[in-house]
């Protein structure tokens, strides 16, 4: 899981909970989110779906930018409300077919009020998640 520790006091903050391991978490420039990528599927052994997350670094408030339908790689943010770049193959759940350049919408993320909530349902495909560009090779 993701926390928040404050140097000066050595205070923890745990952000996420639930069924999940959070990976590569940067922060937004301005601060304002973490984003993240977990495998929220409730069977995490059976399938290679990793979904990219966003949570504020208060725990407040939290963020699904992808529906299921990818097998997220760290991802990079960009400054302002722009879309969040990362490399999934088309078909998330064979790792070993070429990766794509995918974006996901921070302005059209999910709200998710509970992180701990999150888990049974997203067993199968959906969202909206998109190739950037479709290269041929050869």
């Amino acid at each position: 899981h993701l926390f928040r520790i404050e140097v000066a006091t050595g205070t923890a903050q745990r952000l996420t909970d639930g069924p999940g391991s959070e990976h590569d978490p940067p922060w937004a420039s301005d601060g304002a989110w973490v984003l993240f990528r977990s495998s929220r599927t409730g069977a995490t052994d059976l399938n290679q779906r990793t979904d990219l997350w966003m949570v504020s670094p208060d725990g407040g408030q939290g963020r699904r930018l992808t529906q299921g339908d990818v097998s997220a790689g760290a991802g990079s943010l960009s400054p302002g409300a722009a879309p969040v770049a990362f490399v999934s193959p088309l078909d998330p759940d064979v790792g070993y077919t070429p990766g794509r350049l995918m974006l996901a919408s921070v302005a059209h993320a999910t709200p998710v009020a509970d992180f701990s909530q999150r888990g049974a349902g997203f067993e199968s495909a959906g969202g909206g998640c998109r190739p950037w560009r479709r290269v041929r090779i050869r």
